[in-house]
């Protein structure tokens, strides 16, 4: 910040300093702010070793629109990333860009332009400045600033931003570089996310983990770029005989920026993973230097991206791709290298909750998306009317994508008689009555991971018994659901949510798998 030379300026909520310039403080990133210099025509800031920065007099707005939507900005910018300058400034000129398109007169301000003018520049804008604008648009009624109706603003809320989004397009119809990822696809990532090579440079193993991480959580690579140097936490693991759980500290994104971190849990042996990879001197170093969690270093040692912050997304993504590349990553569907891409990670992710039949909110909730609608492509990816693009990207069929889907998403145990050793029980504790037993263990080795949860939820040493009703299992879950809903409050941004839903999901699958059994 400048040490004592900047001073705050309660009058305007700024900081000056001693030449009379001005400063938002963005925090954004509360352990690193930035200062954003608004005290020219030219708003500028240094972020994650960019620079950003909205050239006012080249937009030439009038005052009357100017003046208001600077005052807004020097609030929302305390809390929204420095990075955004730049697509503000794209934002503005194409919603000027637009008007004169449209021959809508803006001289007058926000106050001068009716609802039937705005559809008119509406039609003519491009998709992200129509989301941008309607935002600041809402926040400007809000304050009761620049003229800007409440009226406008509710209508502008049911109005489509988005012609047609080609990256969920690219989801609907399975594209083999951009969509989700298949079943079969997805199966080979995850070994090769288990599966180090050897050897593994210090390099490989950060971009892996990252990797990881990604396809794990399904949040967006900027969160998990963002993460602070100490974002892993552990609990438990003393005494010897506690297993160990680990949760990662994620900064929030879009509407929830500004907000602090959320702890997400993650599996015992990603956990395992990043702790081992803490313990590298390399990766020590780089992370002191950037503040950040996720560091790639190159073969000097150095970090890969700037050392004045994060990794950006395109490096990340490159890094992810190069890594598939030099493992040789091959596609059960194409019989190529998998390209293979953080955001495709987050897409097979969502379409993998909606095959399991998770609702369109539920879904949203896990993916922090700020509109509903945003989860309806991974809905409608695995739904009838898109059966035919289904099977266009599949010469085996639709019978055969369904019946990987299955075996896949669902239990992957298997049904049988009563056997007497590894018993596995509902974890509830009733003094009065004896636990239920659902099923046998048939692995013979200690479990690393969560019995009973992790034996219905995909472990294949799992054998459920036939004559259990396990419409109890179904029930326990329910209620631990819903007694952890009321004791958390909400069940926004937890992954926690999400696993009882699998679990729950997997319960059902073995439901159905035993009445087939009982009707032939």
């Amino acid at each position: 910040m400048g040490g004592p030379k900047l001073k705050f300026d309660s009058s305007s909520n700024l900081w000056r300093d001693d030449h009379g310039g001005q400063f938002i403080l963005c925090e954004f990133e509360p352990e690193r702010p930035v200062l954003i210099s608004v005290s020219e025509d030219e708003w500028r800031a240094t972020y994650a070793g960019n620079d950003c920065r909205i050239d006012w007099k080249r937009l030439d707005l009038p005052d009357c629109l100017a003046a208001p939507l600077k005052d807004l900005l020097k609030i929302s910018f305390r809390k929204q990333a420095a990075s955004s300058l730049a697509s503000l400034d794209w934002t503005l000129r194409d919603f000027i860009q637009a008007c004169h398109s449209a021959d809508v007169d803006f001289s007058g301000g926000f106050r001068a332009i009716g609802a039937a003018q705005w559809r008119l520049v509406w039609k003519r804008m491009h998709s992200y400045p129509r989301t941008r604008i309607r935002e600041i648009y809402r926040q400007l009624a809000n304050r009761t600033l620049g003229g800007a109706s409440q009226l406008i603003a509710a209508e502008m809320k049911g109005w489509k931003a988005r012609n047609e989004v080609k990256t969920l397009r690219h989801v609907l119809e399975w594209d083999t570089k951009r969509g989700a990822l298949t079943t079969a696809e997805l199966e080979v990532v995850r070994r090769e996310l288990r599966e180090a090579s050897r050897p593994e440079s210090i390099r490989d193993k950060a971009v892996r983990l990252f990797t990881w991480t990604m396809l794990e959580t399904l949040k967006r690579p900027t969160q998990i770029l963002s993460m602070s140097s100490t974002a892993l936490t552990v609990v438990g693991g003393k005494p010897a005989d506690q297993i160990e759980c680990f949760f990662l500290s994620i900064p929030p994104a879009k509407a929830q920026a500004g907000l602090p971190d959320a702890l997400w849990s993650i599996s015992h042996e990603l956990g395992v993973a990043l702790s081992s990879l803490s313990s590298h001197t390399s990766i020590s170093k780089l992370r002191k230097k950037t503040g950040k969690f996720f560091v790639f270093p190159s073969q000097r040692g150095e970090s890969v991206a700037s050392s004045r912050g994060r990794t950006s997304t395109a490096v990340a993504g490159s890094q992810v791709a190069e890594w598939a590349r030099e493992r040789r990553i091959v596609s059960p569907r194409t019989k190529f290298v998998l390209h293979l891409k953080p955001t495709r990670l987050r897409h097979s992710g969502a379409t993998a909750m909606a095959i399991q039949g998770l609702p369109r909110q539920v879904i949203q909730d896990v993916l922090e998306q700020d509109h509903p609608s945003s989860a309806d492509a991974y809905i409608k990816a695995v739904g009838s009317d898109l059966f035919p693009a289904i099977e266009k990207a599949s010469e085996r069929g639709l019978g055969k994508i369904f019946e990987e889907l299955s075996d896949s998403f669902f239990f992957k145990g298997s049904i049988g008689e009563i056997q007497s050793k590894g018993k596995v029980v509902i974890p509830l504790v009733l003094l009065d009555s004896t636990p239920a037993i659902v099923g046998n263990c048939r692995s013979g080795d200690p479990c690393a991971r969560h019995p009973f949860w992790s034996c219905y939820d995909g472990c294949p040493h799992f054998l459920a018994w036939k004559e259990f009703d396990h419409r109890t299992s179904l029930a326990f879950v329910e209620a631990e659901l819903s007694r952890w809903s009321k004791a958390e409050g909400s069940k926004e941004r937890s992954k926690l949510f999400k696993d009882f839903e699998r679990t729950a999901a997997a319960i059902r699958n073995v439901i159905g798998q035993i009445e087939d059994l009982d009707g032939e």
